[in-house]
């Protein structure tokens, strides 16, 4: 900010991201961390509401810095393993299921008195 060659620093857009740190940016495609030169500022109306920029970036070949979430091109880069282990894990709590367990075991004639 205390650069000498820094003449002036202004607002072209304002709109938010759905992540605010923008720390994505780092591993995303150059197209989506840099704008146009020639950009000519937005103007809004005051007291509007910032409009949600909700695209969602793809990311460049890995490795990455972190593990990115909400990206588009996440499944280019999951191998087989990772799919059934995600899988695995969407429902964790499915594991400690006594009723799913339970209704598993008894016989489909059974099911029918019961309910």
């Amino acid at each position: 900010m205390y650069d000498p060659t820094i003449q002036k620093i202004g607002v072209l857009r304002l709109e938010k991201r759905l992540d605010d740190r923008l720390l994505y940016l780092r591993d995303a495609l150059p197209e989506y961390g840099t704008f146009d030169i020639n950009m000519k500022p937005e103007i809004r109306e005051e007291g509007a509401p910032v409009p949600i920029n909700d695209i969602k970036v793809r990311l460049c070949p890995r490795p990455w810095l972190e593990k990115w979430r909400g990206i588009s091109n996440i499944d280019e880069y999951l191998a087989d393993k990772r799919r059934r282990t995600a899988k695995d894990h969407e429902k964790p709590w499915e594991k400690y299921d006594l009723m799913k367990q339970y209704r598993s075991t008894i016989p489909e004639e059974q099911q029918k008195e019961i309910y």
